[in-house]
């Protein structure tokens, strides 16, 4: 279940909660080479994007989405799961960690 977050990047929201916030980060590892005067000869982008995305929000996280296994290209995982707990009649807070890696085409 989502407030105002269409968009969870092929992260599966947890069904029990309410997701405020959602993030994507996309990183390339550059490669560069100097020469002998530490002038930049050439500059390379890496063979691997790596993708993270955050989901925050209110409710229960899910922590049965966090699960052992193997990566695949272009495929989300769950690598962390974090909750507070319910205080005051409050809804618990939660965040999700989920990374995926890409071929940067």
């Amino acid at each position: 279940m989502s407030f105002n977050i269409t968009d969870t990047y092929g992260v599966s929201a947890p069904s029990e909660a309410f997701v405020n916030e959602s993030r994507r980060t996309r990183r390339v590892t550059r490669h560069i080479v100097r020469d002998e005067d530490a002038e930049i000869v050439r500059l390379r982008g890496g063979k691997v994007k790596e993708v993270e995305v955050v989901l925050r929000g209110k409710g229960d996280p899910g922590f049965a989405g966090v699960a052992p296994g193997p990566f695949t290209e272009g495929a989300m995982k769950i690598t962390k799961a974090e909750g507070t707990e319910m205080a005051n009649g409050e809804y618990p807070d939660f965040e999700i960690t989920a990374m995926g890696w890409e071929n940067p085409a």
